[in-house]
C-alpha cells in the first residue's frame, strides 16, 4: 500500500491540472512471484455526506466507462 499511496502521490505532484480521475503507473509483485510488474492504476476522488473525502483505487481493466444522455 505504501509503494501504490507513493506512486499516487508522485504522480500528483507532477500534475498540471485537478481532476477527480486520475491514471498512474505502479510496481506492484503479485504472489507467488515475487518480481514487481508495472500495472496501471486509477483513482477516482469522490465524496457524500458520510464521507467527505473518499479515494477509490482500481486495476485499469477493472474500470468501465458509463455514457448517459444528458436529455431524456
Amino acid at each position: 500500500m505504501r509503494d501504490v499511496l507513493m506512486a499516487l502521490r508522485l504522480r500528483l505532484s507532477t500534475s498540471h491540472t485537478t481532476i477527480p480521475w486520475i491514471e498512474f503507473p505502479v510496481l506492484l509483485a503479485f504472489p507467488p512471484d515475487t518480481i514487481p510488474q508495472l500495472c496501471v492504476l486509477h483513482a477516482i476522488a469522490h465524496g457524500d455526506q458520510a464521507t467527505t473525502y473518499a479515494l477509490t483505487l482500481s486495476l485499469r481493466d477493472e474500470v468501465s466507462t458509463i455514457i448517459s444522455p444528458l436529455n431524456n
